[in-house]
């Protein structure tokens, strides 16, 4: 008789520990399956490893004071091949396609598919002059492979607008001549014609090569090309483009609004459903959080009378954020 009331001890306490690791299971599965309308909450599993180069250039300050991109890691490295930036992701849940629901993994490091170079428009212009960009990207696309490649380059507008400034300069220089010419010819001086000196700089590229430089670099070598007009434009830019790249696993699912196309409307079979789907076409809204909505919110109005309620706009933006994924095994 002790011997069967310690099997039946034993046996609830195995019962009680696994309602606590399931309980703890679901747990987890509804954290990270919470709403991520912030995106700064978001960017906290960004890690940016910015090359030594540019973390020269105070631009890994910048982000580390600038409390729109403070939330992500900022690391620096160094690297072969100089100002870079590449970006990984601390990944805690992977999505489940059969319960249409991110599942909690151990954390592990992931990298991300894009990698950044930065070029100061003198440095991109001597690459095109000395004939050496096509080679340069395509030793960054063999160092990077599987990467996309995003081409910064800084200054470009600032360059062409002096570009064009000299053009119309040199052309308004030659005008005149000729015109002093013509007179002096007219009034048959004797006076020994002096010689024109020539202008001693490196000749650059003209600017329909630099265009059609650009267009080889989208079309050809499948980059993305980002004007900067200056170091502050630039900084931005790539926190930006940082927090861009943060949203792309919740973009993925179920976060793009659909438009309306001619025989493609999702009609739900009643009101619950027709609610159901409603939810799904808000960014960031699968099934499963859709489903834990309507077991509180059953109705349109039962929710927009929630947040008539709320005094502030904090507590209308955490409204729904204690609810409970419901999760189903067919999406």
């Amino acid at each position: 008789q002790k011997t069967q009331k310690e099997q039946q001890k034993l046996e609830r306490k195995r019962q009680k520990e696994e309602r606590e690791a399931e309980k703890k299971r679901l747990k987890q599965i509804q954290e990270v399956n919470k709403i991520k309308g912030n995106k700064l909450e978001i960017c906290r599993e960004l890690i940016v490893d910015v090359s030594n180069d540019l973390s020269s250039k105070s631009l890994v300050d910048y982000l580390r004071d600038n409390p729109k991109y403070n939330y992500m890691t900022i690391n620096t490295f160094q690297h072969d091949i100089p100002n870079i930036i590449k970006w990984r992701r601390k990944v805690t849940a992977e999505w489940d396609d059969e319960l249409c629901a991110f599942m909690p993994i151990p954390e592990k490091i992931q990298d991300e598919s894009f990698v950044l170079i930065y070029f100061d428009v003198s440095e991109f212009i001597k690459l095109i002059k000395d004939d050496n960009l096509s080679e340069n990207i395509n030793r960054l696309r063999e160092t990077f492979i599987n990467k996309k490649l995003v081409i910064l380059i800084e200054g470009y507008e600032n360059y062409c607008r002096k570009r064009k400034t000299q053009i119309n300069r040199n052309f308004t220089d030659a005008v005149r001549l000729g015109i002093e010419d013509h007179d002096v010819e007219d009034m048959e001086t004797t006076r020994v014609p002096t010689k024109k000196k020539k202008k001693n700089y490196e000749q650059e590229p003209d600017l329909e090569e630099v265009e059609e430089k650009f267009l080889w670099l989208q079309i050809i070598a499948k980059c993305l090309i980002i004007h900067t007009k200056d170091f502050e434009d630039t900084v931005e830019t790539i926190g930006i483009l940082s927090t861009d790249i943060a949203t792309i696993p919740y973009k993925n699912r179920n976060c793009d609004l659909n438009f309306w196309v001619e025989g493609q409307v999702r009609v739900g079979t009643g009101s619950s459903d027709t609610w159901l789907r409603m939810l799904q076409e808000i960014q960031l809204v699968t099934e499963p959080v859709a489903r834990g909505i309507i077991n509180i919110y059953p109705t349109v109005k039962s929710l927009y009378d929630a947040y008539k309620k709320c005094l502030t706009r904090e507590e209308a933006e955490s409204l729904l954020s204690f609810v409970e994924v419901i999760l189903s095994f067919s999406c």
